[in-house]
């Protein structure tokens, strides 16, 4: 019986620990600080993505050290640690 329930209990923590954890911050210009709605933030390597809201805020699953690849029209295309947070983004030349 014991047996059983250290290994009920072993179950548990584990799944305690596999919760998912999110990457979160806002993505304004680097010129203006404005925020910049409609940005697409995509996990390297990952088929998971979000889009920034009207205040530029972004929350998306990500593992800590993974890579967030921050995409717009109009702004360089960006790569940074899903922990980085708050971001600002350069506008492309023409």
């Amino acid at each position: 019986m014991k047996k059983i329930t250290l290994l009920f209990l072993l179950f548990f923590v584990a799944f305690l620990g596999a919760k998912a954890q999110f990457a979160r911050g806002k993505i304004t210009d680097a010129v203006t600080g404005a925020p910049i709605e409609g940005v697409t933030v995509t996990v390297k390597g990952k088929g998971n993505a979000a889009t920034t809201n009207s205040m530029g805020e972004y929350s998306i699953e990500a593992a800590p050290g993974a890579t967030l690849i921050l995409t717009s029209i109009g702004y360089a295309t960006q790569e940074i640690k899903a922990d980085a947070g708050d971001v600002s983004l350069v506008k492309t030349s023409n």
